[in-house]
């Protein structure tokens, strides 16, 4: 398996834990980061604000030729923050909450957890 081969399975991997569809074979996937300018074969960045990643419209959506663009690490961390904070009001089973941030110390769960929960179980965890 070549090192391009090992990312694909990597992110493909990482998207199914976040409960986040995959719907992009190998090829496809590999072609448009050709398509981008990166060879994930040869072309090794590290970890990186400025690094080009795979970002989703709205962050939201499966990961499918449709609804992938490509930008920075810090611009991805930036859009993302912006939707989770432009929302008004998080409903949860353990009651109402100004954040996801908010409802982690009231739970005592990391926030990654409670944002986990939002993308998993949209019916129990649901901004409004």
């Amino acid at each position: 398996m070549d090192r391009s081969e090992q990312l694909y399975n990597y992110q493909r991997r990482s998207a199914k834990k976040r409960n986040i569809a995959w719907q992009l074979t190998y090829k496809e996937w590999y072609n448009w980061w050709l398509s981008n300018g990166i060879d994930k074969n040869k072309d090794f960045e590290p970890m990186s604000a400025q690094k080009l990643c795979m970002c989703r419209y709205n962050d939201s959506g499966p990961y499918a030729l449709h609804n992938i663009y490509c930008s920075t690490n810090s611009d991805n961390v930036k859009l993302r923050n912006k939707i989770y904070h432009s929302k008004k009001t998080l409903i949860t089973p353990y009651g109402v909450f100004h954040s996801a941030r908010q409802a982690s110390k009231t739970i005592g769960c990391h926030e990654n957890t409670v944002r986990r929960k939002i993308k998993s179980d949209p019916s129990n965890y649901y901004f409004q």
